[in-house]
């Protein structure tokens, strides 16, 4: 039957009131279950975090998040929906599940942060749930050095089984990405209509194919060519350089 338990919210809750809350819900075991019965569920979880069934999207939210609770992840990398009597195959484009929202307390090495997760859950970053957090990446380090900066960090994530979150603006850096990299960029801009940040996957921006067909990352970022224009706009830009205006 459906999850009848409502999705957590974050705001208005503690860490410490948050983290009874998620002991509270007590997931399945299904690191414990090893069914023999294996197959396919005919289902896909997409890139936006819309969930399928035999192509068509599982529109009722309390289902999907019934399922997300026997999601796992098999040492192969592939997903199965696990349950004490079968294994079902689920095929996830992106990452199975996405942080929507993040709240933090304390400061420095103090800081603890959790997530709000597009399923319903939450997850407070921790020994079991380790975040490697960078800011400004680029800082001190000389341009050349950004590819082999980018690999080191990649290579010690996977060596410590931690995620790892950087933040740049630098150029050099995003073309030091490799193309397999982007599925995991985030970008940050300004919404146009309402005035506040705004946070938006890579690869889903739409003129993302055009400019990765014309150069590196960091060169798209620099020539402005991820941004969403019109041809009115690049008509208005031609006539600016012919007329030096």
């Amino acid at each position: 039957m459906p999850e009848s338990r409502p999705p957590i919210e974050l705001q208005g809750l503690s860490l410490a009131e948050l983290q009874a809350l998620i002991d509270q819900r007590r997931l399945p075991p299904v690191d414990r279950w090893n069914p023999e019965r294996c197959g396919h569920s005919g289902m896909r979880i997409a890139r936006d975090g819309t969930w399928y069934h035999d192509g068509e999207p599982i529109r009722r939210p309390a289902m999907v998040r019934l399922f997300s609770t026997v999601l796992r992840r098999e040492p192969d990398g592939r997903h199965m929906l696990v349950t004490p009597a079968e294994k079902l195959e689920i095929d996830v484009d992106s990452a199975a599940f996405r942080a929507i929202e993040m709240t933090s307390e304390g400061e420095g090495e103090q800081r603890r942060i959790a997530f709000r997760l597009d399923s319903g859950d939450a997850v407070i970053v921790g020994p079991a749930n380790t975040l490697l957090v960078i800011e400004e990446i680029e800082n001190g380090l000389h341009p050349s050095q950004a590819a082999r900066v980018v690999e080191l960090i990649k290579a010690e994530a996977r060596r410590r089984r931690i995620r790892t979150l950087a933040t740049t603006h630098s150029p050099a850096m995003l073309s030091a990405l490799r193309a397999e990299d982007h599925d995991g960029v985030v970008v940050c801009d300004r919404d146009p209509d309402g005035g506040g940040s705004r946070l938006r996957r890579l690869v889903d921006l739409p003129a993302y194919p055009r400019a990765m067909a014309t150069g590196s990352l960091g060169d798209a970022v620099v020539r402005r060519r991820l941004e969403e224009r019109d041809d009115r706009d690049a008509l208005h830009e031609l006539d600016a350089v012919l007329t030096g205006s």
